[in-house]
């Protein structure tokens, strides 16, 4: 009797669960539509493609399609976007869901006339394409670009590099690109690229730079293409690389790049290795390319350790049809660390089967039962291109539907000068500050009048000043004098403390450099004294005319009595200065110091310890002309 019981109650088991199925089913997208919009809400468009396109797999309502349309906008695939918005104006009810229909039709419209779609036909097939510095990846043989003055390259191993800077238009064109071989012999190519990379570099584009030297490694490597693609990617914050390339430089020690550029290379491969760290990649799937704070340092599987900057770092992974992976996370100087990703499988555009309906006719709020969202690709029976709905094409390419795009003529520019190769530099440190100068040398006079027969004298010169900036100096500058072997002297001296104003090429501090620099000054009060012998003289050999000049008789009187007395001059000084400096470290130099000096004289006396005779007119003035050398300071 038990068992014809449990007979008898498993039809209406079997009834009850055929009853309630569609309405577990029913429950279970709405669930999931539940969930796909607050993430989309939330920001979280990775999220909400994947609950969004689940509930539609259950269930076809329309408006899913619109908001699975928004979540494909925000993670930025502007094609899928589109599919999704032209699915949902096509089932939608028109007056149900009038505001979102107007809604999509505008997206539809901004999405249409915002990006160029190019149907690409590529020699080698294989080349790769970046536009504005981003590597780009058609889906389907088709490539979309944004509206606007875009940069595209594309570039190729053993193939001349193309580039073009285009206005991109909206509407769908065909663009076919032959890269061309190459016409002159690899090694002369790789030059002419190094040195088109060491221009750029020169005039602050690394990255531009680099992109060169990169070509110029694939074409045919050397040791001055190495040296300096790792200078370069030292400057964009590769380092692991800029490693790597500046120790295959040094390697090859024999090179004449590399004896030229011995020392600045070492310091360079030091500093690098001061700032990176190693991490061990590994993770699934094979093939995603990753990350490290935005630099590409390869695809999975690693087969080795990779270096990269040390600090606080962002590794991602990123894969088409896959979920983008992110960690962050702290990399010490010199240090290892591991880390391990994984990335989930992305939806594809929801490609809903025929779902047969109970209904002789489908309720108005319900897409037909074969409606399914259109692939990406063309369909079969139409055409595998579209015309342009636009009436002109743009002025510049991308060209007109069906025409080709041609190749450009590629020019290498060479610049064969040598301070091109200069490292790049760390932080600026600008040449300002205080400066200090210790000079010794000669100053000879070279017209009018000499003090008591002096030709000129030893002339220690000493500096104080400052540099508020570039490139102007100034300060006071302390010019002394003395000359021991004057006839009928015991001494010359002059005191000259002198105000300059000094113009320098030094911009910034460097080791080792050389600063070029110019100015002028004056002293207000310039002092020259000769201490004549004690010499008594014969009145008979005394010239008569002597007596005629003013105070002559009383200066004769005191010779012809064996008396000391001491000529000064008093004069006021301008000096016109020129000289450089080579500086050893930033703040210690050599210097070499030339100045040609007017003497405008004010004042010549005659002290005998009791009396002063003064002339203050028709007074001779004189030049002299210094050159020395010493050492220089800017702490």
């Amino acid at each position: 009797m038990l068992r014809f019981g449990r007979i008898a109650f498993l039809p209406l088991i079997v009834l009850s669960l055929v009853l309630i199925a569609p309405a577990v089913l029913a429950q279970s997208a709405e669930q999931l539509r539940s969930e796909g919009e607050a993430a989309l809400a939330a920001g979280r468009y990775s999220d909400a493609v994947r609950a969004l396109d689940a509930s539609y797999r259950q269930k076809q309502v329309p408006i899913v399609l619109y908001n699975l349309a928004r979540a494909y906008q925000g993670m930025g695939y502007p094609d899928k976007a589109l599919q999704a918005y032209e699915s949902y104006v096509q089932y939608a009810d028109a007056r149900a869901e009038a505001a979102a229909v107007q809604a999509a039709k505008e997206e539809i419209a901004k999405l249409k006339g915002g990006f160029a779609r190019f149907a690409l036909k590529l020699t080698p097939p294989d080349a790769t394409i970046t536009i504005d510095g981003e590597v780009a990846r058609p889906q389907g043989g088709e490539l979309w670009v944004q509206t606007g003055r875009r940069k595209i390259t594309i570039s190729a191993n053993g193939f001349e590099t193309y580039e073009q800077t285009l206005d991109v238009a909206a509407g769908r064109f065909d663009l076919e690109i032959q890269l061309r071989k190459p016409s002159v012999p690899p090694p002369a190519q790789a030059a002419a690229l190094v040195d088109e990379g060491i221009a750029l570099q020169a005039g602050g584009d690394a990255a531009g730079a680099l992109e060169k030297f990169r070509q110029a490694e694939a074409i045919h490597p050397t040791a001055r293409g190495r040296g300096q693609m790792g200078l370069a990617e030292e400057q964009v914050g590769d380092l692991g690389r800029a490693e790597e390339h500046l120790a295959a430089a040094l390697r090859e020690s024999k090179d004449p790049y590399v004896k030229e550029n011995k020392r600045k290379l070492r310091r360079a491969l030091r500093r690098i290795r001061k700032q990176i760290g190693t991490l061990e990649v590994s993770g699934s799937p094979d093939g995603a390319e990753v990350f490290v704070d935005g630099i590409s340092i390869g695809t999975l599987p690693f087969a080795a350790p990779v270096k990269v900057k040390a600090g606080k770092v962002t590794v991602t992974a990123k894969k088409e049809g896959f979920d983008p992976f992110e960690q962050l996370l702290e990399l010490p100087a010199r240090g290892k660390r591991q880390i391990v990703g994984s990335m989930s499988e992305s939806p594809a555009p929801p490609v809903v089967a025929p779902v047969p309906v109970p209904q002789p006719t489908p309720a108005p709020t319900e897409p037909p039962a074969e409606a399914a969202v259109p692939a990406l690709t063309q369909e079969p029976d139409k055409p595998a291109r579209v015309e342009s709905l636009d009436t002109q094409p743009p002025a510049e390419a991308p060209p007109e539907e069906g025409q080709a795009a041609s190749q450009a003529d590629i020019e290498a520019f060479t610049d064969p000068r040598d301070d091109l190769d200069e490292e790049p530099d760390g932080p600026k440190d600008p040449a300002t500050g205080f400066e200090a100068a210790l000079n010794f040398g000669y100053n000879a006079f070279i017209g009018g009048p000499k003090l008591e027969g002096s030709s000129g004298h030893l002339s220690p010169q000493i500096l104080l000043g400052a540099r508020p900036i570039w490139p102007l100096s100034f300060g006071l500058q302390i010019n002394g004098g003395f000359d021991l072997g004057a006839p009928d002297t015991s001494a010359v001296i002059s005191a000259n403390p002198t105000i300059y104003v000094r113009g320098h090429v030094q911009r910034e501090k460097r080791m080792p450099w050389f600063d070029v620099w110019g100015g002028i000054g004056i002293t207000p009060l310039a002092m020259q004294i000769a201490i004549r012998d004690a010499k008594p003289i014969d009145e008979s050999m005394i010239d008569p005319t002597l007596l005629l000049q003013p105070g002559a008789e009383a200066d004769i009187a005191r010779q012809m009595a064996g008396v000391d007395s001491v000529r000064t001059i008093q004069s006021i000084n301008i000096p016109i200065e020129l000289g450089a400096t080579f500086w050893v470290t930033k703040g210690f130099g050599l210097d070499l110091a030339m100045a040609l000096t007017f003497w405008l004289p004010q004042q010549d006396c005659v002290h005998d310890g009791e009396d002063t005779l003064c002339e203050e007119s028709g007074l001779d003035g004189q030049t002299s002309f210094f050159i020395g050398g010493g050492l220089a300071f800017l702490p």
